[in-house]
């Protein structure tokens, strides 16, 4: 099993660090030296980000960001980083690359929208209702469809206490089945 490594962030030195894994932690916890890792909330783009502090001054930055300065070694003219598996939760270091802003589109297209072969019908395996895709589902549950899809890919058990599966075709069943 891979072992979390730990890097300080640079800038925020003996203050922030971020591990391989996609954790960040302050050092200095709640003014009381105790490390402590940070909650994490999301963008508008819904990418996980993080506060940081420093002489009264906040700086909100991306943890795949962090994590991709730290653990990814940089390539000239590549100046994004992308979600090798399109899970924008999962920040783990080996999930993450340096790209062209062409590539990322490229990538976006073809991981994301599957090749432009529509959306993915998922269903909830306790309830048995049908959604046509990750976004309806994430909405229905009060999630994102990323925690939707990590559910789905196994990168965590649930999203909303609730299994999820992939359908490939959920024929008759009415999606909006349960909703008020």
């Amino acid at each position: 099993m891979p072992k979390e490594i730990w890097k300080d962030i640079p800038g925020f030195e003996g203050l922030y660090q971020v591990s391989n894994f996609g954790n960040v932690k302050s050092l200095n916890y709640a003014r009381r030296k105790v490390p402590r890792c940070i909650k994490q909330t999301y963008t508008k783009d819904e990418y996980l980000k993080v506060d940081l502090h420093k002489y009264g001054h906040k700086k909100t930055v991306a943890v795949h960001r962090l994590v991709c300065e730290a653990f990814v070694s940089r390539v000239e003219g590549r100046n994004e980083v992308n979600h090798i598996n399109g899970n924008k939760e999962d920040n783990r270091a080996k999930n993450l690359e340096w790209v062209t802003h062409l590539e990322n589109v490229r990538h976006s297209k073809m991981v994301l929208k599957r090749g432009g072969r529509g959306p993915v019908p998922v269903l909830c395996v306790e309830t048995g209702h049908a959604f046509s895709d990750m976004h309806e589902a994430a909405r229905y549950v009060g999630r994102t469809p990323s925690n939707i899809k990590a559910a789905i890919d196994g990168v965590c058990q649930t999203s909303a206490d609730y299994h999820w599966k992939r359908i490939k075709d959920i024929g008759g069943v009415d999606t909006q089945q349960g909703q008020t």
